[in-house]
């Protein structure tokens, strides 16, 4: 048996100061920004008592308001991305990679398209200038790695692919001055061919290199915020030495089955150099019904360990 948490949307108050502000409905997603502060992490029961409070300010601190910053493109974190393709040119090379399982260099190339010049003056994000979600059209193969600048609109990245078939980019960057983009694009991976992708809800416990990795609270409706937790255990203990993962506790990808929606959430509290303690409290807020693919990424004496589930996501009842 579980425990589905109460969804609730953000309070007629605040709905009201951001229309007196003048404010558009906020859409799409932003990493939170790295911040440094003199506070201590708080125990995981001081964050449990604090997530009332959260939900009901949305998560967000007054700073981190996109209308605060005045940014020129609207965005809020822990909802899905709006796609912004038609804001660039992106060409990648090779527009194929020969074959799985061996070394390639991907070259990058981004122009505006409003002028033609090429992008620069990007914001360091979670320690990085650039994230790169690439995932197999199945939805079995993931990975998030970071390339680097190379020049002006160029960045490169070495990486390699377990098997032929059809993959999924998602590039995340937000020029200085400007909001998040995230743009989209395929690559294919030798000759092979991958079929679509086929979930079903899978929200059991997950083992992962000896430790237990546990989803207790999920979003289940479309259209509400909602907290995404995730308890790490090790030997029946809940883990109190998680790392600061990229200036996060941990890192959350949400992409749909059909590929077309995705998420890329962090918690709250990003303080660097501190050690995190189970659980770990995420905010999401899923824009369409479905079943989506989640990758749950958190550091832990310097490894990786990943959290994988499916969440099926239920329309809003009207």
């Amino acid at each position: 048996m579980h425990f589905t948490r109460i969804e609730r949307n953000t309070p007629l108050l605040s709905a009201a100061i951001l229309l007196l502000l003048g404010a558009p409905a906020l859409q799409a997603a932003s990493p939170a920004k790295v911040t440094k502060s003199s506070t201590p992490v708080k125990s995981a029961s001081a964050q449990k008592s604090d997530k009332s409070t959260e939900m009901d300010m949305g998560g967000m601190d007054m700073k981190d308001c996109p209308m605060m910053r005045q940014t020129k493109r609207q965005f809020y974190d822990g909802s899905a991305a709006i796609i912004a393709n038609n804001d660039f040119i992106w060409k990648t090379t090779p527009s194929k990679v020969p074959a799985a399982n061996k070394p390639v260099t991907l070259k990058f190339s981004f122009n505006w398209k409003k002028d033609g010049k090429p992008l620069t003056n990007l914001e360091i994000v979670h320690e990085k200038p650039c994230h790169l979600i690439i995932v197999s059209k199945d939805l079995k193969e993931f990975q998030h790695i970071h390339p680097d600048i190379t020049g002006n609109g160029k960045m490169a990245v070495t990486t390699s692919f377990p098997k032929d078939g059809q993959y999924k980019m998602y590039m995340q960057f937000t020029p200085k001055g400007d909001g998040e983009y995230t743009l989209v694009q395929d690559l294919n991976v030798g000759t092979g061919k991958t079929g679509k992708a086929q979930l079903k809800e899978d929200t059991a416990n997950k083992t992962v290199d000896g430790y237990t990795l546990k989803l207790p609270y999920r979003p289940s409706i479309a259209g509400n915020e909602a907290s995404m937790e995730v308890e790490i255990e090790k030997d029946g203990k809940p883990v109190n030495y998680i790392d600061s993962y990229l200036g996060a506790g941990g890192h959350g990808v949400m992409i749909s089955e059909d590929l077309t929606q995705y998420l890329h959430i962090h918690p709250r509290l990003t303080l660097d150099g501190q050690k995190y303690e189970s659980p770990i409290s995420f905010r999401a807020k899923v824009p369409k019904p479905g079943i989506y693919r989640a990758w749950m990424q958190f550091q832990i004496k310097g490894k990786i360990v990943i959290g994988v589930w499916d969440l099926v996501i239920k329309p809003r009842p009207e």
